[in-house]
């Protein structure tokens, strides 16, 4: 094996996190690694923009705008109408990879370009489940994509137009026959989702958590922090990390609408780290913190240790990289009792599960705030689970895929 193309959509996120961590171990072990993005470029760091091309498909952005018009006020989350045409396989670097690895790519993959990258070995990530849908990102319980989804309910009276989307699918992998591509999940409850879909179920499946860096993401002191950021030495703080807080399945809201009682007396304070337009409101909340988006990994590495808890309300994940880097660092966390959550969180020994229907989500954030968790061994065990060893498994399927 001599090459690998990472191909994703954009050179941010959770998502990006993953493929840039894993391009940096294919180059420390002697694999050339490129990673081709929409928009962004960055020859000396190995990231390339795919070209003007990619950048502007009319019909696409009236697909988009005539879904969003129909269907705003039904939809939960991200949806994205799957395109038939893109140029990936013009580009120089598709042309001398071995192995393409296929990463968030939601607004940048043709489908009908998919036989045609079939040529080389294709890895596919699941970084949610819009690749095997008809365009959701997440189904919250609906299984339509297990026999093909024809009404969808998240776009409301468009909920039909979905059959065009998962039709158009379906006839491009049918092109493909089930050697020519690998999938990969990060947690067994999505690889069941996918093995199980009508979509992938005929293509080989393997399961590799996603990798955080431990050498970041650890147990350290963190000294005068909460003093430079204004908070309390002696307030037990909660830590709630997104990209989006804005995002109404991260669960900020419920959160905030939960906690506004201990939140009021001083028992408890809140630490926001994520981009919002609603920035002004949330600081008028008593003690509650917002820092904005945080782009430096170690400075969000010491927000975790400086933390009491890290908690997520997410209603639907296909891993939870947040949890990952929490307890990596000995951070012990808060979720929903979800089945990709219980992956990571094992309750009264590395944080807590909520659901909504036993106690209130108050009694069960003091009750972990006063809980005495061993965070070293938390640290420890989490390390052991999604430590950089990890990469060496994507790496021996390269290998495998090009012996």
């Amino acid at each position: 094996m001599s090459s690998v193309l990472h191909i994703a959509s954009y050179a941010s996120g959770g998502a990006f996190k993953v493929v840039a961590g894993l391009h940096e171990e294919c180059r420390r072990n002697n694999v050339v690694s490129n990673i081709l993005t929409r928009f962004d470029d960055n020859g000396e760091s190995g990231v390339y923009a795919l070209g003007k091309r990619s950048r502007i498909n009319l019909k696409h952005i009236l697909q988009r705008i005539t879904v969003l018009l129909n269907g705003e006020s039904a939809l939960k989350d991200l949806f994205t109408m799957p395109r038939k045409h893109s140029n990936i396989s013009a580009h120089a670097l598709f042309r001398s990879a071995d192995v393409i690895h296929l990463h968030w790519v939601a607004d940048m993959l043709g489908w009908g370009e998919l036989p045609i990258l079939a040529k080389k070995k294709i890895v596919l990530t699941l970084h949610d489940m819009n690749p095997f849908t008809g365009g959701c990102h997440q189904s919250y319980g609906c299984e339509q994509f297990k026999s093909g989804c024809s009404d969808c309910p998240q776009l409301g009276a468009r909920g039909k137009a979905v059959t065009e989307y998962f039709s158009m699918k379906m006839s491009c992998l049918g092109a493909m026959d089930k050697e020519s591509m690998v999938v990969v999940a990060p947690s067994r409850w999505i690889a069941e989702q996918s093995m199980e879909s009508l979509l992938f179920r005929k293509f080989a499946h393997r399961i590799i958590p996603h990798v955080i860096d431990t050498s970041v993401f650890k147990p350290m002191p963190t000294g005068e922090l909460r003093k430079r950021l204004g908070i309390p030495e002696e307030l037990p703080l909660v830590l709630f990390v997104s990209v989006d807080l804005d995002n109404h399945r991260k669960g900020l809201q419920p959160l905030l609408e939960e906690l506004a009682a201990p939140l009021g007396e001083a028992r408890i304070g809140i630490c926001l780290v994520g981009r919002s337009r609603n920035g002004r409101s949330l600081k008028e909340h008593p003690h509650v913190y917002c820092l904005g988006r945080v782009r430096d990994a170690s400075f969000l590495a010491q927000l975790y240790n400086m933390s009491d808890i890290h908690v997520t309300l997410s209603e639907g994940e296909s891993f939870g990289l947040t949890v990952a880097e929490s307890l990596c660092c000995g951070t012990p966390v808060i979720c929903r009792d979800i089945p990709v959550m219980r992956e990571h969180v094992i309750a009264g020994k590395n944080g807590m599960l909520y659901n909504r229907n036993d106690i209130p989500l108050a009694d069960v954030v003091m009750e972990a705030v006063l809980k005495r968790f061993d965070r070293d061994m938390i640290a420890t065990e989490a390390a052991s689970r999604y430590g950089s060893h990890r990469d060496e498994t994507y790496l021996a399927l390269y290998r495998e895929l090009t012996a």
